[in-house]
Formats: C-alpha cells, structure tokens, sequence
C-alpha cells in the first residue's frame, strides 16, 4: 500500500494518483509507465486494503454519470456526495483540470 501522505481519505475510502513514473503495487515493485491511474481502498478496515485500480482518463470520462449515481467499486459504494470530493482531488492533482460544475 502506498505511503499514506499520498493518500486521500473520501468517506471510507482511501484514493490514490499514481501518475506516469511514478512505483505503485505491493512493496512498490511496478512503475507506472502508462497514463496516470487511480487506486481506490478499504481504509475503514484495520489493516486497509485495495480494493480497485482503474485508468484515471475512465474516471474523468464518466464524470457525469458518477456524479449523478455513484460507482459501485467491488462492492463499496462510492457515493454521489463521496464523488464530488473525489473530482475535488483529481482537479487538484496536477493531471488534469476538471469542472465540478458540469
């Protein structure tokens, strides 16, 4: 699991930015030589644990359609209200810059 200054915590779930260079996986052994992704955790367990790693550009895509209905990650809910906080940091990174007022 990543350092947890990487970390941001969003409702129970730990998310996480790996961007193009950057080591991800267990003990940090797989560089990211593709396009950023987004990892999602269960921190509201002890120890957290990953639950799901997707490309970042398919979270900025369906952008909308999380918005309105939450996503549904191995069987934790990412709500409406834990999406805008979730579009609130990925426009903060330094990937890409995103309206949440669309």
């Amino acid at each position: 699991m990543l350092g947890a200054s990487k970390m941001k915590k969003i409702g129970y779930m730990g998310v996480c930015i790996i961007n193009h260079g950057e080591k991800y996986g267990i003990d940090n052994c797989v560089t990211n030589s593709d396009e950023p992704l987004i990892e999602f955790y269960d921190i509201s367990t002890k120890p957290s644990h990953f639950v799901a790693r997707y490309q970042l550009s398919h979270i900025v895509q369906n952008k909308l359609t999380i918005l309105k209905k939450g996503l549904v990650i191995n069987n934790l809910i990412l709500t409406s209200g834990m999406a805008i906080d979730l579009y609130k940091y990925i426009e903060r990174s330094s990937y890409e810059k995103i309206s949440i007022n669309t």
